[in-house]
């Protein structure tokens, strides 16, 4: 039996909260696909390029593609210009799609913004809420990467690195939320309380300079490639190692 259901159909067919279930489902688990790759892997990250973007592809395949090259990862480096073109994909969800594809695959900062823009600027509410559920997740998945790569002494300014990144990837998506994991439990509450009243506008690519204390235990991190206040001082932050992780402190 020939599938027939697309995007597109979904979208004219589907009450809103249905479709909005049903397009972060495909965004984010790829969808429950037939297709099957069985081709080498430089044939197979071909034959997903064409058939994420192909008009007449439909909805599953489009889903089984990008999940496949989700699952390669960095092994799909290939893809990476095709990925970054379909950013601009009239389409949303390709959009979607590509960008956290892009993430999974080579980490660049554009899909993040491309997401961004997709959750505060789509017509469309349902691909709104699928690229805020697509940014919620890799929120999660940087707060993984905080846990799992702090190591020893050597690692120190990677692990720093990490979690002043985390941090403020998660205020410039205005998760205060999120960025409350990374401060320190004894002063939490207190630095929410000032978040929640508003913050700077904060890069999705952040660019960070990290000068360590004399005791090596604390450091000042300033966020280069923010905007300049109009008065006070630039944007950034102090961090403390306890219990061997870094926390954002007063």
């Amino acid at each position: 039996m020939k599938r027939t259901s697309k995007i597109k159909n979904l979208v004219a067919v589907l009450p809103t909260a249905t479709l909005t279930t049903a397009i972060i489902f495909l965004c984010i688990s790829g969808g429950k696909a037939e297709t099957t790759f069985t081709e080498p892997k430089k044939k197979l990250i071909e034959q997903c390029i064409r058939q994420m973007t192909e008009s007449n592809a439909d909805g599953a395949g489009k889903a089984m593609a990008f999940q496949r090259l989700q699952e390669l990862g960095p092994d799909a480096k290939s893809a990476v210009p095709a990925l970054t073109k379909a950013l601009d994909h009239k389409d949303s969800y390709i959009r979607i799609q590509s960008a956290y594809t892009l993430w999974k695959v080579e980490r660049q900062t554009k899909a993040i913004i491309s997401l961004s823009k997709t959750m505060e600027n789509d017509d469309n509410p349902a691909f709104r809420k699928a690229a805020e559920e697509v940014l919620k997740k890799i929120d999660q998945q940087l707060a993984e990467e905080v846990d799992a790569n702090i190591g020893g002494e050597n690692n120190l300014t990677a692990d720093l690195e990490v979690v002043a990144k985390a941090f403020i990837t998660a205020l410039a998506n205005k998760n205060v939320n999120e960025a409350a994991k990374y401060i320190i439990s004894a002063e939490r509450d207190e630095i929410k309380k000032e978040m929640e009243k508003g913050m700077p506008p904060l890069p999705r690519d952040p660019k960070i300079q990290i000068k360590f204390k004399d005791n090596g235990i604390q450091a000042d991190v300033s966020l280069l490639n923010a905007q300049k206040p109009a008065s006070g001082l630039p944007f950034g932050f102090d961090m403390k190692l306890s219990e061997g992780k870094w926390w954002i402190v007063k």
